[in-house]
């Protein structure tokens, strides 16, 4: 389970082992979305610094998935290829798009 915060639009997202993320609203006090990442339990999420509407998430199935959040049914990308599970991530602090 993890937290990755979004300064630019005051929302965090969360992940959890059920393998579903949240994205949670500061102003609203509340989840605004629930999404289930259909690759086992989740172990990580982090926003993009640089294009706050990208979202990435990894877990346990050895996968990460890159997510638009201004349209989130489906992942916009997939990293496959680990052999055990993903325990960490982070995107680039000054390159759009880089994880």
């Amino acid at each position: 389970e993890a937290l990755s915060y979004c300064p630019t639009s005051r929302t965090f997202a969360t992940c959890s082992l059920d393998g579903s993320f949240l994205l949670w609203d500061l102003r609203q006090h509340q989840a605004t979305a629930a999404r289930p990442a259909g690759q086992g339990p989740l172990t990580c999420v982090h926003h993009s610094p640089v294009t706050p509407h990208l979202l990435a998430t990894a877990g346990e199935a050895g996968v990460a998935q890159v997510w638009d959040l201004r349209r989130a049914q489906h992942p916009v990308r997939e990293f496959r290829g680990h052999r055990r599970q993903v325990l960490g991530l982070e995107w680039c602090p000054y390159e759009e798009g880089v994880l």
